[in-house]
Order: C-alpha cells, then structure tokens, then sequence
C-alpha cells in the first residue's frame, strides 16, 4: 500500500490529488482517490504573463506607452505574450542566467517611429522572484489535499509530476525542498489522457 501525491500543472489549470494504491501479485493495482484540489487559473500560461508583464514595464519606462491596457496595442500585446513564452522556454530547458528578448518585431507606434523601445534583458533570478507566489500557491493547494486526507506530507511514498508546466526545473525545484524527490514521467504532457483513456 502506498500514498501518491499528483502534482498536475499544466497549461491553464493546477491541481494536486492524493490517492491510495493497493496492490497484490497477479491482480491489477487499485487506486483510491481520497482528495483533490485545484486552482483553475494558474498553470504556464499565468507564468507567461507575469515575464509579459515584466517586458510591459520596461516597454513603459521607455515608451510611457502601456501596451497591455492600451486598446490600440492589441498586436503588440499578443507579440509580448509570444515572447514572453519564448523567454520562458529558454529558461526551462537551458543554463541560460539571462535572456535577452528582441523588441524591434513589437510595433508600438507605426506613426511615432521614436517611441519604440530598446531590447530587454530579464535575469534568470528576477524571473523566479517574479513566479515565486504562484508556486507558492500550488504549495497551498498540495496543504489543502494533504489535510483533506488526513495525511501528512512525511507519509507521501511518492510525488508524481504531471502537466506540461511540471518540465520546469523551478517546479521540480520547489518540490523537492518541499515535499521530496519528484517522479517525471517521460511522457508528461500527455500521461493524464492517456491515463483517461485508459479508465474509460
């Protein structure tokens, strides 16, 4: 008998379950959801637009343009949230301690060419500040599924990582000083439909 806690962030949406496996030789594992808890508007998307948000300021110290309120701006908003994705990307799969985002694709003003701004650069470590809360948030989310099963966190045998946003070294990252050493299937961006599939 084990306890397994599911930590799924994905694209849009967080939630954590824990659930009880039984197992014997020669019958298939039962598995026993004894919680579930989740946040519907927290998932890598909100992680993008916390660096969008943090290229909006800088376009508006240069600018004083605020391009993700400005009605007229829409194109350059949807441009910000691409290369606030991009950025996150480059954070998630490599070394890199600080990510320069090219600004010259942003149209801000077509008929006032000066006010366009200059590149940005956002530091690895600004950018994990900047993200902190909302991992903190799933932390919470995992206390209120802990609590609703009566478990304590020491009594987890393993945490699993599920969702595409759960590749990110800062989640494994958080997780571990947290709880313990997570579980990364190969296959996480699609293991929760294929789980589903299999159910069905």
């Amino acid at each position: 008998e084990q306890h397994i806690l599911v930590y799924d962030f994905g694209g849009g949406t967080f939630d954590a379950t824990v659930l009880r496996l039984k197992s014997e030789i020669g019958k298939a594992p039962e598995f026993t959801r004894l919680s579930t808890y989740g946040i519907a508007d927290l998932g890598g998307d909100t992680i993008d637009w916390v660096l969008a948000k943090m290229i909006a300021k800088h376009i508006q110290d240069e600018t004083d343009i605020d391009v993700l309120s400005n009605p007229s701006s829409i194109e350059a908003k949807s441009r910000i949230k691409e290369l606030a994705e991009e950025a996150k990307i480059k954070f998630s799969v490599g070394d890199e301690t600080d990510v320069e985002i090219e600004l010259t694709s942003v149209v801000l003003d077509s008929e006032n060419a000066e006010k366009r701004a200059s590149n940005v650069i956002i530091s690895r470590e600004s950018f994990i500040s900047e993200i902190t809360p909302l991992l903190e948030k799933t932390l919470e989310c995992v206390k209120t599924v802990l609590n609703a099963a009566s478990i304590d966190a020491d009594n987890i045998d393993r945490v699993v990582l599920v969702g595409g946003s759960s590749k990110a070294p800062w989640v494994k990252k958080i997780i571990t000083e947290n709880l313990r050493e997570p579980y990364m299937a190969q296959n996480v961006d699609t293991v929760v439909a294929q789980g589903a599939s299999y159910y069905g």
